[in-house]
Protein backbone atom coordinates (compact mmCIF):
# COMPACT_ATOMS: atom_id res chain seq x y z
CA UNK A 1 0.00 0.00 0.00
CA UNK A 2 1.45 3.28 -1.15
CA UNK A 3 2.60 5.32 1.85
CA UNK A 4 2.61 2.29 4.50
CA UNK A 5 5.73 1.35 6.12
CA UNK A 6 7.28 -2.19 5.66
CA UNK A 7 9.40 -4.16 8.10
CA UNK A 8 11.47 -6.53 5.32
CA UNK A 9 14.43 -9.31 6.52
CA UNK A 10 15.63 -12.27 4.71
CA UNK A 11 17.85 -15.33 4.44
CA UNK A 12 19.78 -17.82 2.31
CA UNK A 13 19.17 -21.60 2.15
CA UNK A 14 21.34 -24.55 1.18
CA UNK A 15 20.48 -28.05 0.76
CA UNK A 16 20.78 -28.15 4.76
CA UNK A 17 18.41 -25.67 5.24
CA UNK A 18 17.80 -21.97 6.02
CA UNK A 19 20.72 -19.95 7.45
CA UNK A 20 20.32 -17.09 10.02
CA UNK A 21 17.92 -13.74 9.55
CA UNK A 22 19.39 -10.59 8.64
CA UNK A 23 18.39 -7.57 10.00
CA UNK A 24 15.60 -6.11 9.68
CA UNK A 25 15.27 -3.04 6.83
CA UNK A 26 12.34 -0.46 7.14
CA UNK A 27 11.07 0.17 3.53
CA UNK A 28 8.38 2.87 2.70
CA UNK A 29 6.12 1.88 -0.35
CA UNK A 30 6.29 5.27 -2.61
CA UNK A 31 8.04 6.39 -5.69
CA UNK A 32 9.12 10.04 -6.87
CA UNK A 33 6.34 12.68 -6.18
CA UNK A 34 4.50 13.79 -9.37
CA UNK A 35 5.67 17.55 -11.00
CA UNK A 36 3.87 20.61 -8.59
CA UNK A 37 1.14 22.80 -10.51
CA UNK A 38 2.67 25.63 -12.48
CA UNK A 39 3.81 28.43 -10.25
CA UNK A 40 2.05 31.95 -10.21
CA UNK A 41 2.64 35.55 -9.65
CA UNK A 42 1.18 38.07 -7.74
CA UNK A 43 2.63 40.77 -8.42
CA UNK A 44 5.31 41.87 -10.39
CA UNK A 45 7.34 45.22 -11.54
CA UNK A 46 10.58 46.52 -12.97
CA UNK A 47 12.43 45.90 -8.92
CA UNK A 48 10.23 42.70 -8.38
CA UNK A 49 8.27 39.67 -8.62
CA UNK A 50 5.97 37.43 -6.10
CA UNK A 51 5.78 34.17 -6.73
CA UNK A 52 3.46 31.91 -5.70
CA UNK A 53 3.54 27.92 -5.26
CA UNK A 54 1.51 25.39 -4.89
CA UNK A 55 2.03 21.45 -3.39
CA UNK A 56 1.86 18.90 -5.58
CA UNK A 57 -0.95 16.52 -5.66
CA UNK A 58 0.59 13.56 -5.21
CA UNK A 59 3.44 13.14 -2.77
CA UNK A 60 4.37 9.75 -4.19
CA UNK A 61 3.82 7.78 -1.31
CA UNK A 62 5.99 9.83 1.26
CA UNK A 63 6.39 13.64 2.78
CA UNK A 64 8.12 16.14 0.24
CA UNK A 65 11.71 16.95 1.83
CA UNK A 66 11.25 20.17 0.00
CA UNK A 67 10.89 22.36 -2.86
CA UNK A 68 13.65 23.23 -5.29
CA UNK A 69 13.13 26.71 -7.51
CA UNK A 70 14.78 27.29 -10.93
CA UNK A 71 14.96 30.68 -13.01
CA UNK A 72 16.76 30.92 -16.43
CA UNK A 73 18.73 33.90 -17.48
CA UNK A 74 16.51 35.51 -19.15
CA UNK A 75 16.35 34.75 -22.77
CA UNK A 76 14.60 31.08 -24.36
CA UNK A 77 17.11 28.55 -24.54
CA UNK A 78 19.52 29.49 -21.61
CA UNK A 79 20.23 27.38 -18.71
CA UNK A 80 18.81 27.44 -15.83
CA UNK A 81 20.08 28.44 -12.14
CA UNK A 82 18.57 27.29 -8.93
CA UNK A 83 17.58 29.89 -6.35
CA UNK A 84 18.91 28.89 -3.32
CA UNK A 85 17.52 31.43 -1.34
CA UNK A 86 14.31 30.21 -1.53
CA UNK A 87 14.05 27.57 1.73
CA UNK A 88 12.05 24.87 -0.12
CA UNK A 89 9.28 24.99 2.36
CA UNK A 90 7.64 28.67 1.83
CA UNK A 91 4.45 28.95 -0.62
CA UNK A 92 5.32 32.51 -1.78
CA UNK A 93 9.03 33.77 -2.60
CA UNK A 94 10.19 37.33 -3.90
CA UNK A 95 13.05 37.58 -6.45
CA UNK A 96 14.24 40.93 -6.63
CA UNK A 97 16.30 42.79 -9.49
CA UNK A 98 19.96 43.14 -8.70
CA UNK A 99 19.91 39.64 -7.03
CA UNK A 100 23.15 37.33 -7.67
CA UNK A 101 22.05 33.72 -8.88
CA UNK A 102 25.25 31.72 -9.34
CA UNK A 103 26.77 33.51 -12.31
CA UNK A 104 24.15 35.65 -13.30
CA UNK A 105 22.50 38.63 -11.96
CA UNK A 106 18.49 39.40 -12.60
CA UNK A 107 18.01 42.40 -14.71
CA UNK A 108 15.41 44.74 -15.41
CA UNK A 109 13.26 44.27 -18.96
CA UNK A 110 14.63 40.72 -19.44
CA UNK A 111 11.67 37.98 -19.30
CA UNK A 112 12.34 35.02 -17.34
CA UNK A 113 11.33 31.55 -17.23
CA UNK A 114 10.07 30.09 -13.88
CA UNK A 115 9.55 26.37 -12.89
CA UNK A 116 10.02 24.16 -9.36
CA UNK A 117 10.10 20.74 -8.81
CA UNK A 118 9.26 18.50 -5.39
CA UNK A 119 11.41 16.16 -3.43
CA UNK A 120 10.71 12.91 -1.07
CA UNK A 121 12.57 10.48 0.23
CA UNK A 122 13.28 8.53 -3.50
CA UNK A 123 13.79 11.81 -5.23
CA UNK A 124 12.64 14.46 -7.64
CA UNK A 125 9.05 15.28 -9.14
CA UNK A 126 9.70 16.26 -13.03
CA UNK A 127 9.55 19.74 -13.54
CA UNK A 128 6.69 21.58 -13.08
CA UNK A 129 4.92 23.74 -16.41
CA UNK A 130 6.91 26.88 -16.76
CA UNK A 131 5.80 30.65 -16.05
CA UNK A 132 7.30 33.46 -18.09
CA UNK A 133 7.60 36.78 -17.08
CA UNK A 134 9.24 39.89 -17.58
CA UNK A 135 10.40 41.94 -14.83
CA UNK A 136 8.87 45.36 -16.33
CA UNK A 137 6.07 47.61 -15.67
CA UNK A 138 3.00 47.61 -17.75
CA UNK A 139 2.85 50.25 -20.79
CA UNK A 140 1.80 53.60 -20.39
CA UNK A 141 -1.45 54.60 -20.95
CA UNK A 142 -1.76 54.99 -24.35
CA UNK A 143 -3.53 58.21 -26.50
CA UNK A 144 -7.24 57.77 -27.13
CA UNK A 145 -8.25 55.60 -30.22
CA UNK A 146 -9.19 57.72 -33.24
CA UNK A 147 -11.84 57.33 -35.74
CA UNK A 148 -11.38 57.08 -39.41
CA UNK A 149 -14.07 58.29 -41.45
CA UNK A 150 -12.30 56.89 -45.33
CA UNK A 151 -12.31 53.39 -43.95
CA UNK A 152 -16.14 53.57 -41.76
CA UNK A 153 -19.72 52.43 -43.36
CA UNK A 154 -23.34 52.85 -41.66
CA UNK A 155 -22.03 48.82 -40.05
CA UNK A 156 -18.37 49.11 -39.32
CA UNK A 157 -15.77 51.47 -37.61
CA UNK A 158 -12.32 51.68 -37.92
CA UNK A 159 -10.79 52.66 -35.51
CA UNK A 160 -7.00 53.82 -35.22
CA UNK A 161 -4.05 53.87 -32.74
CA UNK A 162 -0.87 55.28 -32.09
CA UNK A 163 2.73 53.52 -30.99
CA UNK A 164 2.41 52.58 -27.60
CA UNK A 165 5.14 53.46 -25.16
CA UNK A 166 6.57 50.58 -22.82
CA UNK A 167 9.52 51.44 -20.37
CA UNK A 168 11.12 48.52 -19.32
CA UNK A 169 10.20 45.81 -22.11
CA UNK A 170 9.26 46.20 -25.62
CA UNK A 171 5.10 46.37 -26.62
CA UNK A 172 4.16 42.58 -28.16
CA UNK A 173 0.89 44.00 -29.64
CA UNK A 174 -2.18 46.29 -29.05
CA UNK A 175 -5.88 44.77 -27.76
CA UNK A 176 -8.82 46.89 -28.55
CA UNK A 177 -12.06 46.61 -26.45
CA UNK A 178 -15.86 47.74 -27.43
CA UNK A 179 -19.16 48.21 -25.21
CA UNK A 180 -21.05 46.63 -28.11
CA UNK A 181 -23.24 49.87 -28.30
CA UNK A 182 -24.73 48.62 -24.75
CA UNK A 183 -23.33 51.00 -23.02
CA UNK A 184 -22.18 48.69 -20.24
CA UNK A 185 -19.15 46.59 -20.06
CA UNK A 186 -16.37 46.08 -22.49
CA UNK A 187 -15.45 43.35 -24.31
CA UNK A 188 -12.18 42.57 -26.57
CA UNK A 189 -12.93 43.07 -30.10
CA UNK A 190 -9.38 42.64 -31.27
CA UNK A 191 -6.13 40.60 -30.12
CA UNK A 192 -3.20 41.84 -31.97
CA UNK A 193 -0.60 40.76 -29.19
CA UNK A 194 2.22 39.61 -31.53
CA UNK A 195 1.35 41.95 -34.16
CA UNK A 196 3.16 45.51 -33.54
CA UNK A 197 2.68 46.93 -36.47
CA UNK A 198 -0.87 47.03 -36.99
CA UNK A 199 -2.41 50.30 -35.54
CA UNK A 200 -5.84 49.96 -36.74
CA UNK A 201 -9.37 47.54 -36.02
CA UNK A 202 -12.19 48.15 -38.16
CA UNK A 203 -14.96 46.96 -35.89
CA UNK A 204 -17.55 45.33 -38.36
CA UNK A 205 -21.47 44.21 -38.03
CA UNK A 206 -22.91 47.10 -35.97
CA UNK A 207 -26.39 48.09 -35.70
CA UNK A 208 -26.54 51.57 -37.70
CA UNK A 209 -27.39 54.59 -34.77
CA UNK A 210 -26.13 52.72 -31.69
CA UNK A 211 -23.60 54.76 -30.06
CA UNK A 212 -20.14 52.37 -29.73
Amino acid sequence: MKGKRYRLRYRAINLIGPGPWSDITYVVASTYPRAPPQPRYTYVDHTKIDLVFSDTVDNGGSAIIKYHLYINEGLDGTPYHEVTTYDGQSFVYTLNVGQVLGTMTVTKGLTYTYKYTAENVIGMSDDSDQLQVAFARPPNTPVMPTFDETRSTRTQITVKWTLGVSLDSPVTGYRLYSDLGLQGDFFMVYDGNGNINKLFYTHSELTTGLIY
